[in-house]
């Protein structure tokens, strides 16, 4: 489901570049006539020649770039990562989950008038209900050091969430985070337990040390 989203998402985007001002500007620099033809050479530009025209062309009319994927995570990639194309894919997305009559009517102009893959009504509906941010993973993927640190402690925060009580738990520790501070700058380790029994008594720690 995840590529058919994102070249639903990628298809619309190309399908409403045509309304940017920057590309009506372009379109009057260039002479251009034929408004998808000029779209396609816009974005073409736009994305320095990441995504060959010919895939482009696929994407814009919504049809499957490989036999393995809807499109590709490269050709994905390529489009979001451009500032642009990606407010205008945020924007979309938004206005999608809002049922946004304007946008909506768009959107389904261009899946009824455009293109004739028939998965984009039924993909169109799961989104309206659906939050996540598809468009947004290849920015992380992008990042690498963004990425490291949410692999880094991905296990920490399912294990937080695993139920309500390690919440709760969690929660109590964060809010003597100072205190653990203390702690772990401390070196008069000869007299730690008196330390740590002071520090229970101060904090109304239960059974924190035996």
């Amino acid at each position: 489901m995840k590529y058919k989203e994102e070249l639903l998402i990628a298809c619309v985007v190309l399908n409403l570049v045509e309304e940017l001002d920057s590309f009506k500007e372009y379109q009057e620099l260039e002479g251009e006539t034929d408004t998808y033809q000029a779209v396609l050479r816009y974005v073409e530009d736009e994305l320095y020649g990441e995504v060959g025209f010919k895939t482009l062309e696929k994407i814009y009319f919504g049809m499957p770039t490989s036999t393995t994927a809807y499109i590709s995570q490269k050709s994905y990639n390529a489009i979001m990562k451009n500032e642009e194309f990606y407010e205008l894919a945020e924007n979309i997305c938004q206005a999608i989950q809002e049922n946004d009559s304007k946008t909506m009517d768009k959107v389904t102009n261009i899946i009824e008038k455009r293109i004739e893959n028939k998965e984009f009504p039924k993909l169109l509906e799961s989104m309206k209900k659906d939050s996540n941010r598809h468009f947004a993973l290849p920015m992380l993927l992008a990042n690498k050091s963004l990425l490291t640190k949410v692999l880094e402690y991905l296990p920490l925060v399912e294990k937080i969430f695993e139920s309500e009580e390690n919440i709760e738990i969690f929660s109590q520790v964060a809010n003597r985070l100072d205190t653990f501070k203390i702690a772990d700058n401390y070196k008069d380790w000869d007299n730690i337990e008196s330390f740590i029994k002071d520090v229970q008594k101060r904090n109304r720690f239960d059974n924190y040390l035996k």
